[in-house]
């Protein structure tokens, strides 16, 4: 993974809810050679505060629902399938393989993301009477523990002329609620690496190498996930996630000066979104 680390220092979101997913660094971190990883400032337990996560995108989250044909327009993949409730393929996402969508009146959509069969994400979007803001109500099931959660966005110009009112182009404005299963994160220190395992079931052990850092299995995710984590300095740490050989997902986590505040800076590299989670450490136990 080392021949990945000057294109992925970019900053990453997520929530899949395809809101997301936005702004990388402009230079590259020095790696930084440390010997031991003994007494680090990540070591703990750390919440998320939903109410302080900011959402910033390269991209308006696009939405087409035209001629019975919807579109997700603004990520790499611009997945496009029938809006009739049927379960239909999608090619090239490294992230799901089919998806549906039913139109629920003129005001709502359902879309629900499966991989081999399973599902691993589902998504309700509603739009306010006065159609200028909707709320997406998600499900994600793709780590162990599903984690639920809602999202506020607000619309950017107007929809085309005869396409559904959800058509056009969206900016996630604030997070309304996540479940506990989603909220945190405990990182402990070993010989010269970290183990990390997360509420939802999600973790990993990883050692950095002499060039900057290793790969290492993203345990209860789905199959084919692997992490990369490297440490640019003290207080700082990269992670990369991959699906199957495909960047998914680029993070940057730093420590407050006076170690009680942890902020992910993470980078959804198939839609460009970038989602900035604030994290408070817990009192040790």
């Amino acid at each position: 993974m080392s021949s990945q680390g000057d294109r992925r220092l970019a900053v990453e979101c997520s929530v899949r809810a395809r809101a997301h997913c936005i702004v990388g660094l402009a230079t590259a971190l020095a790696v930084l050679p440390l010997a031991s990883l003994a007494s680090t400032p990540f070591a703990g337990t750390w919440t998320v505060d939903p109410q302080r996560t900011e959402f910033l995108s390269m991209l308006p989250f696009g939405l087409s629902i035209e001629h019975g044909i919807y579109k997700r327009t603004s990520c790499a993949v611009p997945d496009e399938v029938p809006a009739d409730g049927i379960e239909h393929a999608v090619t090239g996402d490294p992230l799901i393989d089919a998806m549906s969508v039913h139109l629920v009146g003129e005001r709502a959509v359902d879309i629900v993301q499966t991989v081999k069969g399973v599902v691993v994400w589902r998504g309700w979007y509603s739009l306010a009477r006065d159609r200028r803001s909707m709320t997406l109500r998600f499900e994600d099931d793709r780590a162990t523990q599903p984690v639920t959660g809602s999202i506020l966005f607000e619309r950017l110009g107007e929809p085309g002329s005869g396409m559904h009112a959800l058509s056009g182009s969206w900016r996630p404005s604030r997070m309304l609620d996540l479940s506990a299963s989603g909220r945190t994160l405990t990182f402990e220190d070993t010989d010269n690496g970290l183990i990390m395992r997360a509420s939802d079931g999600r973790s990993f052990t990883n050692t950095f190498g002499d060039r900057g850092g290793e790969t290492a299995p993203l345990h209860g995710y789905l199959d084919g996930a692997m992490v990369y984590v490297s440490r640019r300095a003290p207080n700082k740490l990269q992670i990369n996630r991959t699906q199957n050989g495909t960047l998914v997902e680029f993070t940057i986590g730093t420590v407050s000066a006076d170690g009680q505040q942890l902020e992910l800076g993470q980078l959804d590299e198939q839609c460009q979104a970038k989602t900035t989670w604030m994290l408070r450490k817990q009192p040790a136990s």
